[in-house]
């Protein structure tokens, strides 16, 4: 047994080892070294007791190398294991924001209560729905030239109590500058609920007008903010809708439609003469699928008949201006506008402007209007002036009478457009403010008698690309009759008729669509532009010349 003893003693000299399971292998050669040491003599037995304790040692080396790969592929495999566990919730943290973030940007028109977007600009809202505010506006910046062979005259010198002095200014052959023709702000949204909605559109006014009936410049002068649109309305259910308040009459599509959504730069003379504008009333309209109906109870139509708004002439055959004027100076006894709109193809929203994008579905408008107004004399029919009494304010007595009617067609193509108008006025003055009053002074030039006149518009355009168009209009305005018409004083300007025909050549460049818009735009009238039929703000001024050049560029921005 000493072998063993010594086996045993040179054993416990070792460094000791870590406590381990031995494996099935291993205690089967242990078992057989011991048996072999016990059955063998004690020389060879100690050479085969070192022999073993290496293998031993050899087969725990290799054990424990084999247990630290297994030990680290197990690490890398669960190392990987949470990498793509955490990919998971990564990707799931990720759904959720997008989730949230659609959710938010769908609630933007119904929940938000302030924010942007394209359909209603800026906006306040509150968070029932029940109030709610939107903020726009349109800034229109050109220039332009006007050129024909000899000058011309219009009544536009004043005095200093803003009278007009009965002597004519006179235009130069040629006249150039930039303006600022359309500068808004509009306020709109609605009350209590959506059903019930409130509209409001003021402009700075680019220019002085007369007021009709007197001597005297317009209260709203050059540069001040006027009201153009306040009313109220209110959907009786799905398609019926009534409107009070100050509002464009449903008469013309051209200008049933907002500026900055027109083809051209300008409107038509033919829409500024023949149109009946804006007035104070009431309106019932419905629209259902294919049908839109109007009609309007009001304080009569804007009177430019004969360019005394839009030239300054002073000539008004009517003699009403109801924009933001007060019930007692209505001329108007009665008066009643009417629009039938009937919807062959397209969308009611594509019709919200005079163009036809690329891509847009094609769409096809028929229209058709009329505006009846009468009106008696004002009562007050003496004046003082100076302390020195006067005889009469007006000429004659009786009702002046004013029928419009109009029909038109728009031809939407989907990048291209074509659209059509026809217009008949009649109207028949009965009374008028006197030329000459006494007591000196200046007084108001004199109309009487029938004036009847045709009109024509035709316009169409075509997309190059989605966002250069080019377009072409052609208008013709003719006095059918003219009535008889008086100065206001010996040296002023002379009311004139003749027929008016003109071209409008060209391109809109839609950087962002209507919203930012740059135009170029040709103008040439065929035969003399006279006082009567002159629209100043167009650029076609009054002139003793059988043509007139006009060239503008402008720039639209609207929000």
């Amino acid at each position: 047994m000493q072998g063993v003893n010594e086996m045993q003693s040179g054993v416990s000299r070792k460094a000791p080892r870590p406590a381990r399971t031995p494996s099935w292998p291993t205690f089967a050669i242990a078992l057989s070294g011991t048996v072999l040491a016990f059955a063998a003599p004690s020389g060879a037995q100690d050479d085969a007791a070192i022999a073993l304790e290496d293998r031993l040692d050899s087969l725990e080396r290799d054990n424990a190398h084999l247990r630290a790969e297994v030990d680290a592929l197990r690490a890398e495999t669960n190392q990987e294991w949470l990498t793509e566990q955490r990919a998971t919730e990564i990707r799931g943290i990720v759904t959720d924001v997008l989730a949230d973030s659609a959710t938010r940007t769908s609630l933007q028109n119904a929940g938000a209560t302030a924010g942007w977007n394209s359909q209603l600009g800026f906006y306040l809202r509150s968070a029932d729905n029940r109030f709610s505010l939107q903020v726009g506006g349109l800034v229109q910046a050109r220039y332009i030239f006007s050129n024909t062979s000899d000058g011309g005259f219009r009544n536009q010198e004043n005095l200093g109590n803003a009278a007009i002095n009965g002597n004519a200014q006179q235009y130069p052959s040629s006249q150039y500058g930039f303006d600022m023709p359309h500068t808004r702000l509009v306020f709109k949204g609605h009350v209590f609920e959506p059903g019930i909605r409130y509209y409001l559109r003021t402009q700075f006014a680019p220019v002085d007008t007369f007021t009709p009936g007197t001597s005297f410049i317009n209260p709203v002068s050059a540069g001040v903010l006027d009201v153009l649109d306040a009313y109220v309305t209110f959907d009786l259910d799905n398609q019926w809708s009534l409107r009070v308040g100050q509002f464009k009459l449903p008469f013309s599509r051209e200008r049933l439609v907002s500026v900055q959504n027109l083809l051209t730069a300008t409107t038509s003379f033919v829409d500024d003469i023949q149109g009946v504008g804006r007035s104070q009333g009431v309106e019932l309209s419905t629209r259902g699928d294919d049908l839109h109906w109007s009609v309007a109870i009001s304080d009569g139509g804007t009177d430019n008949l004969l360019a005394g708004i839009s030239n300054d002439s002073g000539y008004f055959p009517i003699g009403t201006a109801p924009v933001n004027s007060p019930y007692w100076d209505s001329q108007a006894e009665f008066s009643i506008t009417s629009r039938v709109e009937y919807k062959l193809a397209g969308t009611w929203d594509e019709f919200s402007e005079m163009t036809s994008p690329m891509g847009e579905a094609e769409g096809l408008m028929l229209g058709l209007a009329g505006h009846f107004q009468t009106g008696s004399r004002p009562t007050t029919d003496s004046f003082t002036f100076g302390g020195n009494p006067g005889p009469g304010l007006y000429s004659s007595s009786g009702n002046n009478e004013w029928m419009n009617v109009t029909a038109d067609v728009t031809w939407n193509l989907g990048g291209a457009s074509l659209f059509g108008a026809i217009y008949y006025s009649n109207a028949d003055t009965k009374w008028s403010r006197l030329s000459l009053p006494q007591g000196g002074g200046n007084g108001a030039p004199t109309v009487n008698g029938t004036t009847r006149l045709l009109g024509l518009v035709v316009q169409g355009s075509v997309y190059l690309t989605e966002k250069w168009e080019v377009y072409g209009r052609y208008q013709f305005l003719d006095p059918l009759s003219t009535p008889e018409t008086k100065p206001p004083g010996p040296n002023a300007v002379p009311a004139t008729f003749s027929s008016l025909n003109a071209i409008n050549l060209g391109a809109n460049w839609y950087l962002d669509g209507q919203d930012v818009r740059w135009t170029f735009e040709m103008g040439y009238a065929f035969n003399q532009v006279r006082s009567t039929n002159a629209t100043v703000g167009n650029g076609f001024r009054p002139t003793d010349s059988g043509y007139e050049f006009v060239l503008l560029t402008q720039l639209q921005l609207q929000f």
